[in-house]
């Protein structure tokens, strides 16, 4: 085949017997040497002028090292189109680029050996929370850091961002140097501006941890999915009255924004008192203060007409505000009903659809 191209030829130094079918062998007459050269010079020129593509096999090498290699590749481009990369008037070096809403793996969970003070995080990708500049934040082999001692770079060092340890919720939070490229973690009791150690500029929140009795609470994440290994109530309360009560859910994190922590929870309403009908809304502060009806309800008690302990338990999802706060409210009350929330967990999104 004659090699009218760059493309044309091939690897092997034998089968590239001519140039545009000038041959080359050496049987050729000389001038057919003149000739050919100029013929290649040609298409070399095609091939920087844009006029004939060189295969996105061709690859670029370090000097220093040519297994270390990159090249372009243009299968994704549709037949008959060619797409510019246009390169900004300045030295820069590329790096992959996220979403700011990007997240995956970085599951964290209770260490084995010190589950009362250490939490490991997995390996995984997130881009940080910095609008201007939303770098990756990659973590390549678990991570272990402990809550009971202040940060100190690398897996089993303290993690604390500030202060002493204490019963309460600490937001975990993936760091990096963007002049080195460490990345390492923290806890923080703040859900939206932890203190960062010298030098780290990029975060990333990737979860929440609750303390209390002098230890982390044992849970299991999946995904957004967050599952206190021990359920725990957190109302319990009989005869509450037809207005709207506002709790305060100290069983789950505090969100960075209303809405973004969604708590996991099982609403139970218990009565004796025959034929009589309980409706409930549980919803978000955020929303109107609505009085739910039997129509308009999503938790809701019908006892019947004989004597007993009558109850419904109905699974929700609710998100809370930035003070962890839900609302109840109930179309009837009286001696005999008792209303039970019983929390499960929390969906957080870290930042996902935010």
């Amino acid at each position: 085949m004659p090699k009218t191209k760059l493309t044309d030829f091939d690897v092997t130094a034998a089968n590239n017997s001519d140039i545009n079918s000038i041959s080359t062998l050496g049987t050729a007459p000389a001038s057919n040497f003149d000739d050919a050269f100029r013929e290649l010079m040609a298409q070399i020129a095609k091939a920087i002028a844009g006029t004939d593509a060189i295969k996105d096999t061709f690859a670029l090498g370090d000097p220093s090292d040519l297994t270390k290699r990159v090249r372009l590749d243009a299968g994704r481009v549709t037949t008959g189109n060619t797409r510019v990369l246009t390169i900004p008037d300045q030295d820069m070096t590329l790096e992959p680029r996220f979403d700011r809403q990007f997240l995956s793996g970085l599951t964290i969970s209770n260490n084995a050996t010190d589950a009362t003070n250490d939490i490991d995080i997995a390996t995984g990708v997130a881009a940080s929370d910095d609008n201007t500049a939303p770098l990756p934040l990659i973590n390549l082999a678990v991570l272990t850091k402990r809550l009971d001692a202040a940060w100190a770079v690398g897996t089993g060092n303290g993690g604390l961002d500030t202060g002493t340890i204490g019963n309460s919720i600490y937001h975990v939070w993936l760091i990096k140097r963007s002049d080195t490229g460490v990345v390492d973690a923290l806890f923080s009791l703040s859900s939206t501006s932890p203190t960062m150690p010298a030098s780290y500029d990029l975060k990333r929140r990737v979860g929440a941890i609750i303390r209390a009795t002098g230890a982390i609470l044992p849970f299991i994440q999946y995904g957004d999915y967050f599952y206190r290994s021990v359920p725990v109530q957190t109302v319990n309360t009989t005869n509450p009255g037809t207005s709207a009560v506002v709790v305060v859910n100290q069983n789950i994190p505090n969100p960075p924004v209303s809405g973004q922590i969604r708590a996991i929870m099982s609403v139970q309403l218990t009565s004796s008192i025959t034929a009589t009908s309980y409706a409930g809304l549980v919803t978000a502060t955020g929303q109107a203060d609505t009085a739910p009806s039997t129509t308009l309800n999503n938790v809701v008690l019908r006892t019947g007409p004989s004597a007993g302990a009558y109850q419904s338990i109905t699974n929700l999802e609710i998100p809370i505000d930035t003070s962890s706060q839900f609302r109840y409210r109930l179309s009837t009350s009286d001696v005999s009903v008792t209303i039970s929330v019983i929390t499960h967990g929390w969906v957080d999104t870290r930042g996902k659809g935010s």
